[in-house]
């Protein structure tokens, strides 16, 4: 090993050690070799980490992490995420499926993303600011002129139908 290889490596583990007292790093310098002759053609540094710590893993949470265990527990029917959980129970008055539900809201997003980028602007890009905007009815005329609702068309007026000819009643048939 020549003197400069030596000096760097005293200097580094010196370092490693002034930081807390205790070395980080064990350093080897490993001789190179030609794979043909034979002959050291150089030398490497091998760097090997030392942690004298246990670090800052919580070592009590080691059982419930270890994949084991977690199988164990499950096929006995302990679920740990949800023991301190309040089980949801009860109906669910006018309740879709979740799939109907998550339909709803995609239709709702295609629907507004092919509204004119002025109207979307507005709303800033969010479908739940302007279902809010539309559902306030002091905005109602605004909806309207912006073609967010459609205008309902006017209900005509009842027409008077007048019997021009009337059919005469009737007779009833004679009694024998």
């Amino acid at each position: 090993m020549t003197k400069n290889v030596k000096e760097k490596i005293d200097q580094e583990i010196e370092r490693s050690v002034k930081r807390d007292g205790r070395p980080r790093k064990e350093i080897q310098v490993i001789d190179c070799y030609h794979p043909m002759t034979g002959e050291v053609i150089g030398q490497r540094k091998k760097v090997k980490t030392i942690l004298d710590d246990d670090g800052m893993t919580k070592q009590s949470d080691k059982s419930k992490a270890d994949i084991r265990n977690i199988l164990k527990n499950h096929a006995r029917g302990v679920y740990d995420g949800m023991r301190d959980r309040e089980p949801l129970s009860g109906e669910l008055p006018n309740a879709d499926s979740f799939f109907d539900a998550m339909q709803k809201v995609t239709d709702a997003t295609q629907a507004f993303e092919q509204l004119p980028v002025d109207i979307r602007q507005k709303f800033e890009n969010d479908p739940a600011k302007m279902l809010d905007y539309v559902h306030n009815d002091e905005n109602y005329d605004e909806a309207v002129k912006m073609g967010l609702i459609e205008k309902p068309e006017p209900v005509p007026e009842p027409q008077k139908v007048e019997v021009v000819n009337p059919v005469p009643p009737e007779e009833p048939p004679p009694k024998e």
